[in-house]
């Protein structure tokens, strides 16, 4: 039958707990969120990249989401009402893995053979996840971004990250050509990891820039 992963949380100014939901792609997701503020006035939003998915959570009450996280992929979570000035530190992850993936702390499983079916699988994950970071990239370079200094700063650390992403997606290519999946998965992998901090990074700096008035570049 289908999974169903129920998860637990809370906000509170700066945090919503947890940070990484990991789930299977096809599971059943459900999210309950309980707001921890005393103060009336903070209201906590939460919403979901990607998904179809966006609450609004008065100070201790409790709001539920149920989604099918129907396709893998990273999907960043945020608080959408300003809170504070850490506001941008609430947000987190829900991290969709394809069917059949095994993950560890290397991301990988000894002994574990990769076809080239796994392979173009999670090519295909990190076009996608690609596709968001471009997006997002489009969004803050079409704004006065560099009137920003936070915003200039997390737009450098994504660049490193963008960097690093481009050495593993030449180094998974390499070992493709060789027909070598075990090594093409593993820097398939870590490529994907790259673009994870790198989406994380540019997500954060659109918020920052939407919220703070950001004008657009003629």
């Amino acid at each position: 039958g289908k999974c169903v992963t129920e998860v637990y949380g809370t906000t509170i100014r700066s945090h919503i707990t947890p940070e990484i939901i990991e789930v299977t792609e096809g599971d059943t997701v459900k999210i309950h969120l309980t707001n921890l503020e005393r103060a009336q006035d903070e209201v906590h939003g939460f919403a979901m990249y990607g998904q179809n998915v966006q609450l609004s959570i008065e100070p201790g009450k409790t709001a539920s989401t149920t989604f099918v996280a129907d396709k893998a992929g990273v999907y960043p979570y945020y608080c959408t009402e300003f809170c504070s000035a850490l506001h941008l530190e609430m947000q987190g992850y829900l991290l969709v893995q394809p069917k059949g993936y095994k993950a560890k702390a290397g991301g990988m499983v000894e002994g574990t053979t990769y076809t080239e079916a796994d392979y173009k699988k999670q090519v295909q994950t990190n076009i996608d996840t690609q596709a968001v970071i471009d997006s997002v990239v489009g969004m803050i370079t079409s704004h006065n971004y560099q009137d920003f200094p936070t915003v200039v700063a997390l737009v450098e650390d994504a660049t490193d990250q963008l960097g690093f992403a481009k050495e593993a997606k030449a180094k998974s290519e390499a070992a493709a050509s060789k027909k070598d999946w075990n090594n093409a998965m593993l820097w398939a992998n870590q490529w994907w990891q790259y673009q994870v901090k790198t989406a994380d990074m540019g997500l954060r700096a659109k918020t920052y820039l939407e919220e703070n008035g950001a004008k657009k570049v003629k």
